[in-house]
């Protein structure tokens, strides 16, 4: 059990009710990453039912002013972090020393579809360029003073953000872990990640239009 829970709240407003995480969420968990198929792997050692923030969880607008537009996975810092499948890494803005600006962007590519993977509030020696294969570390979960430590796992089937790709109809900045209240993230091409490892194939398709 990871020693930040069970907490309700915790500082500089990160949100987490209690009744939303299962027991046994958060750990070190050295455990080997989990095959979700044949060619898809999990990003941590955590599963898909153990979020912290859903996508699109219904408690954060209010919270953050924004929609969540990923899902969290909440892991002891330094928990290894892994490539879902097979890509190239796109970006990399893990040495930002502003834990929510810790970004890797990996262009995957699955069953012949592009897509790109955020892997957010990580650290990683990974360069631009670097090819990686499903199940590789790609990075670790960074430590924070003011969050629980967690891999924000987004996947966006149009195209890579950044730490502020876009902006809305009244100037806000936006960027990869949220879109505007309101903005429905599938409609800037988000992907809810349980949905994906669910339905890959047709998960991504719904969104690329």
């Amino acid at each position: 059990m990871s020693k930040f829970f069970p907490y309700t709240s915790f500082e500089n407003g990160f949100y987490i009710p209690e009744s939303t995480f299962p027991s046994n969420i958060g750990g070190s968990c050295s455990k080997p990453p989990v095959m979700m198929s044949e060619k898809l792997w999990f990003p941590t050692t955590a599963t898909p039912e153990e979020k912290c923030f859903q996508f699109m969880a219904p408690s954060y607008p209010k919270k953050f002013k924004a929609e969540h537009a990923g899902a969290d996975y909440c892991r002891d810092a330094e928990s290894p972090v892994y490539a879902i499948c097979p890509g190239t890494v796109m970006k990399n803005y893990t040495a930002e020393t502003n834990y929510n600006l810790k970004l890797l962007v990996i262009l995957h590519n699955y069953s012949g579809k592009d897509f790109w993977g955020h892997y957010g509030h990580i650290s990683s020696d990974l360069k631009i360029g670097d090819r990686v294969q499903g199940g590789d570390v790609v990075g670790k979960i960074a430590s924070s003073k003011g969050n629980i430590p967690h891999l924000h796992f987004g996947i966006n089937a149009r195209k890579m953000y950044t730490i502020y790709s876009d902006k809305d109809s009244k100037g806000r900045k936006y960027g990869w872990g949220r879109t505007p209240v309101g903005v429905h993230p599938d409609s800037v091409g988000w992907v809810n990640p349980t949905t994906f490892f669910k339905d890959p194939i047709n998960a991504l398709q719904s969104c690329m239009a």
